[in-house]
């Protein structure tokens, strides 16, 4: 930080140093001996121009140090960079590094957020890898074990295999889907009856098979 930028910042400061000096000159007029009239304004002016370009010089000393850390710290690879930023030199700049580290940390909840979301997400992959390859091996199996079984046989026992793996497709599309949950969904009241009986359709070979059977209202 130059000297020229610590003046503007204390731009609202001189402006009043400005009007309080016109202000003591207008008194010193009105007030004071002709005869001295001169020489009390000049040394007033000058006595208090000195203290005021004493208290910005010291000001600028004591404030470029924080700032010189500052753009030393933002030049830096440091990733710690709270933990390495100056200390707060008064009650604005304490306010600045506590919002900071309140971003920071919503910052980093933000990713462990996502880290879980991954994670889950790289474990339900995994099982349904392992899940979706149970029906394709158990085709396979049956692909070289077909001598002396009947087309009839084998179609069923396909087409078993074939609606686990489309159970495990659409289970994996639900699962894409939640993050857009409210985009892809419409809630509204349906037929519970009508929702059965679909249900019901859908897996008649197996209740069949099982030997279930269902009485509907």
């Amino acid at each position: 930080m130059n000297f020229f930028k610590y003046l503007e910042e204390k731009r609202y400061f001189l402006i009043l140093f400005i009007i309080m000096m016109l202000f003591i000159t207008l008194m010193m007029i009105v007030s004071t001996n002709r005869e001295q009239l001169v020489s009390n304004i000049l040394y007033t002016n000058l006595g208090c121009t000195f203290l005021a370009s004493i208290y910005i010089v010291i000001g600028y000393f004591y404030h470029n140090s924080f700032y010189k850390q500052l753009n030393e710290l933002i030049k830096s690879d440091e990733k710690e960079i709270l933990e390495a930023a100056p200390k707060p030199q008064n009650y604005e700049q304490e306010l600045h590094m506590q919002l900071l580290k309140k971003v920071h940390s919503n910052y980093m909840d933000d990713i462990e957020k996502l880290h879980n979301e991954k994670k889950e997400h790289q474990d339900f992959i995994m099982s349904w890898i392992h899940e979706v390859k149970l029906p394709i091996t158990a085709s396979l199996m049956l692909m070289k074990n077909s001598s002396g079984k009947t087309v009839d046989f084998l179609v069923d026992k396909f087409e078993d295999e074939l609606h686990k793996i489309e159970n495990y497709v659409e289970q994996a599309l639900y699962y894409s889907r939640i993050d857009s949950f409210s985009k892809d969904y419409f809630i509204t009241e349906i037929s519970l009856n009508q929702v059965i009986r679909k249900s019901i359709k859908k897996h008649s070979k197996l209740f069949i098979n099982k030997r279930i059977n269902f009485t509907i209202w």
